[in-house]
């Protein structure tokens, strides 16, 4: 049926209605998680996708490396930026581009004052932070920008390595 339908729709009719799932499904996870989880909880599943390995590797690097405040870019709904301010207490500063995903992360970790929360690009976020004083410390930088056609990473790397002596991506 799927193959069938491939062959009967234009490309461009295809790409519009694998928007439509796309947005349903950006939708259906902000409705779940206004219901199911409208405040930020430690649970197993909360932070890296509730990799144990991550978490496990994340805290290592932490620890061994000295850092002393964590960048993130792509907050999404907040569970990663919640799991490393409550895991380390280091100050997280965290930017999300969507402005739904945002408003919920910011909701979601009002309690946390070691959170900084922007709403913007990663790249310019990234701008912003380097005016503060984090240049001078060992950051930890969790790049996670990457969920639309638009790809920052390699900018955000080159950005990062050009503005910090002492970090860890």
């Amino acid at each position: 049926m799927r193959q069938a339908l491939k062959l009967l729709l234009p490309a461009t009719v295809r790409d519009y209605f694998r928007d439509i799932q796309f947005r349903l499904s950006i939708l259906e996870t902000l409705v779940d998680t206004l219901i199911e989880s409208p405040v930020y909880r430690a649970s197993d599943a909360a932070g890296f996708n509730g990799q144990l390995g991550r978490k496990q590797l994340f805290q290592s690097i932490v620890t061994t490396c000295g850092i002393e405040a964590i960048v993130e870019t792509g907050t999404w709904i907040g569970n990663t930026t919640g799991y490393m301010a409550e895991t380390t207490q280091l100050p997280v500063y965290s930017s999300e581009v969507n402005p739904r995903f945002y408003r919920i992360a910011q909701q979601r970790l009002a309690a946390f004052a070691n959170i900084h929360l922007a709403q913007l690009d990663s790249r310019q976020f990234l701008h912003q932070v380097s005016t503060l004083n984090l240049v001078n410390q060992c950051v930890f930088f969790y790049l996670d920008s990457h969920w639309y056609n638009d790809l920052p990473l390699r900018e955000e790397i080159v950005l990062i390595a050009s503005r910090w002596q002492r970090f860890v991506i």
